[in-house]
């Protein structure tokens, strides 16, 4: 009995780790595309200027 409660404790922390984990993910993905967006955002800016 014993085994399973620590077998059930250890997916129930795998699973939260999980979560963390693809919360961080999709953190770090919304910067990237902000820093994506304004990378587009200079380059343009920097041709328009060169016309």
């Amino acid at each position: 009995m014993k085994r399973l409660r620590n077998a059930a404790d250890d997916a129930e922390e795998y699973a939260a780790d999980a979560i963390d984990f693809a919360i961080a993910a999709v953190e770090e993905a919304e910067y990237a595309t902000l820093d994506a967006v304004l990378a587009r955002a200079e380059a343009d800016e920097a041709a328009d200027a060169a016309k």
